[in-house]
C-alpha cells in the first residue's frame, strides 16, 4: 500500500471510541480496575508477547536498574495499557509497543542525555532490529525513538519537517511513548527529574500516575512471576 493510500485509508477508519466508560473512573485507576480490563480484553497476553521479544534481546539492553531491561518492562507494560484504553487500532499499537521496548537500546549510561534516542535509532538500524516491518513503519517507529528524549519543542520542529499525511500518525506514536516512558519515572529519585502528572500529554496516562507508582513500588513484581508462569 502507498503512503497516499495508506493515510486515505486512516481519514475513512477511524478509531473506535475508547472504551473508557466500562471501568466507571474518570479520575485515578486503581491497580485491580486496570488489571481486571488488561485481564478481560486480552490486553495481558498482548503484554506477555512483548516480554517475550525483550527477554530474546536482552543483551540489547544497558545493565541498569534506572534504564534497563526493568524499566524497558515497565513501560511497555504501560503502552499496552495506553493502548488498550485508549483503543489504538492495531497498527498503531503494534509500532507503540515496538517502539516501547526498543526506546532505550542506545543507552550507554544512567545520565539524562538527549543522545541516547538517536543512539538507539543507529543500533537499530545497524543491527536490523526492525525486520519484518515495511519501510515506512521502520521509519516511525525510528522516528519516535529518536524523538523520545527530545523536547517538545524540538519534537515540534522535526513533526513540521514531516508530509502533512504523515504527521498525525507519527505524532500520535510519539506522544503515547512519552507518556509511557515519563509514567515510568517513578522510579527517580532526583526530585528535579521525577513524574511531572502536568507533562503527561494523553488522559489516559494523567489518570493512571497512582498505578504507576503502585506498579514500580510492588505490583509489577506479580506481573512479572505471572508472565514467569504463562
Amino acid at each position: 500500500m502507498s503512503i497516499i493510500k495508506d493515510f486515505l485509508n486512516r481519514i475513512t477508519n477511524k478509531r473506535l471510541p475508547a472504551p473508557k466508560e466500562s471501568l466507571e473512573a474518570r479520575g485515578q485507576f486503581t491497580y485491580k480496575q486496570i488489571s481486571d480490563f488488561m485481564n478481560e480484553n486480552g490486553g495481558m497476553e498482548e503484554f506477555y508477547q512483548e516480554m517475550d521479544k525483550i527477554y530474546e534481546n536482552k543483551n540489547k539492553y544497558y545493565p541498569s536498574k534506572v534504564h534497563g531491561i526493568e524499566h524497558t518492562s515497565r513501560v511497555t507494560f504501560l503502552a499496552t495499557i495506553l493502548a488498550k484504553l485508549d483503543n489504538l487500532d492495531e497498527h498503531d499499537k503494534k509500532l507503540l509497543l515496538t517502539a516501547a521496548r526498543l526506546h532505550d537500546v542506545g543507552r550507554i549510561d544512567d545520565r539524562e542525555t538527549k543522545e541516547h534516542g538517536s543512539y538507539g535509532k543507529e543500533k537499530i538500524e545497524k543491527e536490523n532490529l526492525l525486520e519484518g516491518f515495511s519501510k515506512n513503519d521502520k521509519k516511525i517507529i525510528e522516528f519516535v525513538i529518536e524523538q523520545h528524549s527530545l523536547s517538545k519543542e524540538e519534537n515540534e520542529k522535526a513533526l513540521e519537517k514531516l508530509p502533512f499525511w504523515q504527521k498525525e500518525n507519527y505524532a500520535i506514536i510519539l506522544k503515547y511513548l512519552k507518556d509511557a516512558d515519563a509514567l515510568d519515572r517513578v522510579r527517580i529519585a532526583n526530585k528535579n527529574m521525577q513524574l511531572d502528572p502536568n507533562r503527561l500529554r494523553t488522559r489516559s496516562a494523567k489518570e493512571l500516575v497512582s498505578f504507576s507508582y503502585d506498579n514500580f513500588a510492588n505490583k509489577f513484581s506479580s506481573v512479572k512471576n505471572d508472565y514467569d508462569i504463562y
